[in-house]
C-alpha cells in the first residue's frame, strides 16, 4: 500500500468520520492514529524509493524531524504515543497521559483563536501547560504537512 493509498483508504475516512462526530473520543483517537501512521507510511516509502531519509534510522526519528517542522504534528505524535503507552515520561512530551484527550465545551477565550468549533462540545487535547488544542485543527494541519511531504517527493 502506497502512502497515498493509505491516506485515501484509512486516514481520510477516519478524518471524515471524526468531522461527523467531533465530540467522540473514539473518532478522535482513530484520526490521530491514522495521521500518525501515515507519517510511517511516508517514511518507509521514502526509505525504499529515495535517498531523502538515508540518514534517518526509523519512523520514530522521522516523526521527530516532522515535529520540528510543525508544532501541530509534534502534538499528533505525542498524543499518538500517549494513546499507545497511556503515560509518557521521557523526552518532554506536550501531553503526559491519554486522559488529556477529552470532549469539552470551552467558553470564550479558553481555546486558541480560530481553532475548533464555536460553543459546542468537541474533543480537545489538554496540554501539560493547561492550554487546550482542538483535535480537529491539529489533525487538519498535520495532514497538510504530510500531503505537502508526499507532493514534495512525488509519492504516488
Amino acid at each position: 500500500m502506497t502512502p497515498r493509498e493509505f491516506f485515501a483508504e484509512v486516514t481520510l475516512p477516519n478524518l471524515q468520520a471524526f468531522k461527523q462526530a467531533y465530540e467522540s473520543r473514539v473518532a478522535a483517537f482513530n484520526v490521530i492514529a491514522a495521521v500518525d501512521s501515515l507519517a510511517a507510511h511516508i517514511f518507509w516509502w521514502l526509505k525504499a524509493n529515495t535517498s531523502a531519509v538515508s540518514d534517518i534510522s526509523d519512523d520514530s526519528h522521522f516523526r521527530n524531524e516532522l515535529a520540528k517542522l510543525s508544532p501541530d504534528f509534534a502534538l499528533v505524535r505525542d498524543v499518538a504515543k500517549a494513546m499507545k503507552h497511556v503515560q509518557l515520561n521521557r523526552h518532554a512530551p506536550l501531553v503526559s497521559t491519554a486522559a488529556q484527550i477529552a470532549p469539552k465545551k470551552l467558553g470564550y477565550g479558553q481555546g486558541f483563536y480560530g481553532e475548533g468549533r464555536y460553543n459546542t462540545e468537541q474533543v480537545y487535547v489538554i496540554l501539560d501547560d493547561g492550554k487546550h488544542r482542538s483535535v480537529e485543527t491539529i489533525a487538519d494541519r498535520s495532514l497538510t504537512l504530510l500531503i505537502g511531504e508526499m507532493d514534495k517527493f512525488g509519492i504516488p
